[in-house]
């Protein structure tokens, strides 16, 4: 099943995950974007990062604000406003794929795990490549264990309509217990 605009999400992500990631440091995640209710321990979080010091942020923390602000206050936050587009058409692209089927299941990273120290920058895909279409689109989805590939496990994602919550983690649940009774009897 081929879901339209997948293929620009990587993209729309670097558009609006840097814009959304300086913003909530530069508002001690106080939600000013957001309409549902804001957790207030997130700006009680977002408070204790503001307040640190750059030693005491990694340095993909630190790439992350330098091209979030970058991104909002250099190009007053142009890229955001077209990767908020590209999300809305993919968005409405999954809606529509879930008019015809329940739910999507799909690897939940581009490679098998790998072993420690085993991630290179710019060689190894990062592992949120399969995971983050979803984490733009608002479209509920969990990730567990399917098995192993050359003794190291793979990830398994399924996807569900929008408020397809309790489909999402039911059928999560019976592939556990499915997983769970077969490797119990084998």
């Amino acid at each position: 099943m081929e879901i339209d605009g997948l293929e620009r999400s990587r993209e729309a992500w670097w558009g609006i995950a840097p814009a959304e990631f300086a913003a909530t440091y530069h508002t001690h995640g106080i939600g000013l974007w957001r309409r549902e209710r804001v957790d207030p321990s997130l700006s009680a979080s977002a408070r204790r990062v503001r307040n640190a010091t750059s030693r005491d942020l990694g340095p993909g923390a630190k790439e992350m604000l330098a091209l979030g602000a970058t991104l909002l206050d250099t190009h007053g936050g142009y890229h955001y406003v077209r990767a908020g587009n590209v999300r809305a058409d993919l968005a409405d692209s999954f809606d529509r794929t879930f008019e015809d089927v329940d739910l999507l299941a799909s690897p939940a990273t581009p490679t098998t795990a790998l072993e420690l120290g085993g991630f290179e920058r710019g060689v190894t895909p990062p592992v949120n490549w399969d995971t983050h279409p979803t984490n733009l689109t608002g479209h509920p989805s969990v990730s567990l264990p399917c098995g192993e590939h050359d003794g190291l496990p793979v990830g398994l994602q399924l996807i569900g309509p929008q408020y397809g919550d309790d489909a999402v983690l039911d059928a999560a649940y019976a592939i556990e217990h499915e997983t769970a009774a077969g490797s119990a009897v084998g």
